[in-house]
């Protein structure tokens, strides 16, 4: 399971203490279905206003410690193959060209101790009012030490009065929930290898096509409709690096789907 949440715009409710996310894929959208997400996880809703920091001793005399020990920076290049040696200790398929994909979109802050990355958070923005965050992941080794909440700090300082929406594991809930994000549906991963539907599943009615970038307005518009946020950006890197589809209804374009390589094959 993944779980999507929410969090309304408004300054991050705690302080930030320094520069520091199935998650992850951002596509296969269409105006009339329930979204998929590469990761089990939850996607959570907050309001900021009127909240106070939260406060834990042990957190703090932690923080204190790490913070010796412990760089938050900007994310760039240089730090492309140390995230793709921290996603795949949690498990997580990334290749390198997917971090790059999320980063040409995204503010990245990375946690390096020495020159290992042992952290990373993203914001993406998406037009003023809205933005997901996105990859948030701490080493095996550094857990349990604040290091996720100085991540989400500057993460959610990045967003400033925009709506903040991202995707959770069971495991990320309790940190995400104390930062005031709600849970607004569950999402349902579905891994393996595709099988041709039965002939007598075919539906006369609806036509599927596979479209270029002469379709990108059109699709871009649907988007916008099912997320109510302008993605254009990411639309056009999913253009580069996949295909789309879009499914027909009477003539009329009522869904679509993009198709990309992503970690050990493809995801929709």
């Amino acid at each position: 399971r993944e779980f999507r949440l929410h969090r309304s715009g408004g300054p991050p409710r705690l302080p930030i203490t320094g520069f520091f996310p199935p998650v992850v894929a951002f596509h296969a959208v269409a105006a009339h279905s329930y979204g998929q997400r590469y990761r089990p996880t939850a996607f959570l809703r907050s309001n900021c206003a009127g909240t106070h920091p939260i406060h834990d001793a042990t957190d703090t005399k932690r923080s204190i410690m790490d913070q010796e020990t412990i760089d938050l920076v900007a994310f760039d290049e240089r730090h492309l193959d140390g995230a793709v040696l921290l996603s795949r200790e949690a498990g997580w398929p990334h290749r390198r060209e997917d971090w790059a994909m999320l980063l040409a979109l995204s503010h990245g802050f990375v946690a390096l101790q020495g020159d290992a990355v042992v952290g990373t958070a993203f914001l993406t923005p998406f037009g003023d009012d809205r933005a997901t965050i996105n990859m948030v992941i701490v080493a095996a080794s550094m857990r349990g030490r604040g290091l996720g909440r100085k991540l989400m700090d500057a993460a959610l300082q990045a967003c400033g009065a925009r709506e903040c929406r991202l995707t959770a594991t069971a495991d990320g809930l309790p940190l995400y929930e104390k930062l005031g994000f709600e849970t607004t549906h569950e999402i349902r991963q579905h891994q393996g290898i595709p099988t041709p539907s039965p002939a007598d599943a075919v539906n006369d009615a609806v036509k599927l096509d596979w479209v270029g970038p002469e379709s990108f307005p059109l699709i871009a518009a649907l988007d916008l409709e099912a997320q109510g946020m302008d993605r254009q950006p990411l639309l056009s890197l999913l253009t580069e690096a996949g295909r789309m589809v879009v499914l027909r209804e009477a003539d009329r374009v009522v869904g679509y789907a993009a198709l990309r390589p992503f970690g050990r094959g493809e995801v929709i």
